[in-house]
């Protein structure tokens, strides 16, 4: 089935879709509570299994590529465990899926379908390689998903992989791994560019923070195609904290009150500082954040 269709299908409000597949019970939480903990706006999150059996890449890849086509999804994430790859040495073969995929989404769109975006997001053994990033940077080549457990545990010493405890202590493994998010976002890019400079298929890597910068900052398309320091801002590949008088606060209270009819919005850029000033129509400021910014 194409996407042609969509266009005489009932207009879904403005309202995007995003799907992460992932190969266990373990993504599929993470990212549940994420959806429950952060409420992002304008996007519905839609954590999904592979529906026969457990997971595997091949499965996640085939549960990915249904959720683009079949059910239209404005965006997939594929969360991919590596150690089954490199235990089963099926590199070939899940390159090859890979690319047979994106072959599929290049012909839709030269056929003029219209297509969502599909992202293969990996962890080198397992998604505990993301968590374990939030508290240290480390190239270490876990022998398997117990080992990277256990690495773990030296930060979380109570760490279960089960549903219970992922669900329901400290208020799910979301919100225990938020306060130390940003350090994730560091730890894992700066793995990524060494994933990248280093070469190997069994070097560890971990990209999943690209799905939750993703989702974290969907919504903010009224800030892009500024430029600090001459280069354009990407907002999914900076951190950034906003503060005013001292407060900080989160960006759907910027977006609400930038949206609201009553008030104007003007941004300007100095250095690596985004300043947001939100005026009232008798041009009297009523409110102003500076967004500190550091470009990758």
């Amino acid at each position: 089935m194409t996407r042609k269709g969509r266009k005489t299908r009932p207009v879904r409000q403005g309202l995007k879709t995003a799907s992460v597949v992932g190969d266990g019970f373990t993504e599929k939480i993470y990212f549940d509570k994420l959806k429950d903990y952060e409420k992002p706006k304008g996007l519905s999150v839609v954590p999904e299994l592979p529906t026969k059996g457990k997971g595997g890449w091949d499965r996640v890849l085939s549960k990915g590529e249904a959720e683009l086509f079949d059910k239209e999804r404005d965006y997939v994430y594929c969360v991919v465990d590596l150690d089954v790859v490199r235990k089963d040495r099926a590199w070939d073969k899940y390159r090859g899926r890979i690319a047979d995929i994106r072959d599929r989404i290049s012909r839709a769109k030269a056929a003029g379908d219209t297509v969502g975006e599909f992202h293969v997001l990996e962890c080198m053994p397992c998604i505990e390689r993301w968590f374990l990033l939030h508290y240290e940077y480390s190239t270490k080549a876990f022998e398997d998903g117990e080992a990277c457990e256990k690495e773990l545990r030296k930060y979380v010493r109570d760490y279960e992989k089960s549903q219970s405890y992922l669900e329901n202590v400290g208020g799910g493994v979301y919100a225990r791994l938020k306060p130390a998010q940003q350090d994730g976002f560091r730890n894992g890019d700066r793995l990524k560019e060494a994933a990248v400079a280093e070469g190997g298929e069994s070097f560890p890597v971990c990209t999943v923070q690209e799905a939750v910068r993703g989702i974290l900052f969907f919504g903010s398309a009224d800030l892009r195609g500024l430029r600090v320091n001459g280069r354009p801002a990407d907002l999914e590949r900076m951190e950034f904290w906003k503060q005013w008088e001292g407060e900080e606060i989160s960006e759907d209270r910027i977006l609400a009150l930038t949206e609201s009819p009553d008030a104007g919005t003007s941004v300007s850029v100095s250095g690596d500082e985004i300043r947001v000033r939100v005026t009232a129509m008798d041009g009297v400021t009523v409110r102003e954040w500076c967004f500190g910014v550091r470009c990758f």
